[in-house]
């Protein structure tokens, strides 16, 4: 960043909230959540689709994570949680946090040098069994991804029903 005086980076730590997200991303090219809570994530995506910039986001659940980047009106975050999301706070490993937080500044990287980004996509990644697979958020569907036991299994829900299960390792519909 020190060789480039034209890349400015705002670290905020103060409580993001629906009334202050908007003003804290003025003049942002992008954002980059680090949040620990989903309805935080729900104010941010808000906030970065009015001032029409990318939103990446990213999870983490055990020894699993998940990134995806959120261009305004795409709405991103309901595809993936729904549009009420209930709360769990599993265990955190460090290391999955970082490898998490690495891909999101790649992604950032990735797209402010216009190259193809994670949009309408997950990157879902199991440290525990050394595997990444990228999985297309496809229109209404809700993806269940954050709380994985094993990257092997995710769930495609459609009304809260379950529609399908696939094997990511094969992407066999199950």
């Amino acid at each position: 960043i020190e060789e480039n005086d034209r890349c400015k980076v705002r670290v905020v730590t103060k409580a993001i909230t629906p009334l202050n997200a908007y003003l804290l991303t003025d003049g942002c090219d992008l954002v980059i959540d680090a949040l620990d809570n989903i309805a935080t994530r729900f104010d941010l995506q808000r906030a970065c689709k009015r001032r029409g910039i990318p939103m990446i986001t990213g999870g983490v659940s055990h020894w699993h994570g998940q990134v995806s980047t959120i261009y305004p009106g795409d709405d991103t975050l309901e595809a993936i949680f729904g549009r009420n999301a209930s709360e769990k706070h599993p265990p955190v490993l460090g290391f999955a946090a970082c490898n998490i937080a690495t891909c999101q500044v790649a992604e950032a990287a990735k797209i402010l040098l216009g190259q193809p980004s994670l949009r309408k996509k997950l990157l879902m990644i199991d440290l525990n069994g050394f595997t990444a697979k990228i999985v297309p958020i496809e229109g209404r569907r809700r993806l269940i991804g954050l709380h994985l036991r094993r990257l092997s299994d995710y769930r495609i829900l459609r009304g809260g029903k379950l529609a399908e299960k696939r094997d990511l390792s094969s992407d066999k519909k199950q």
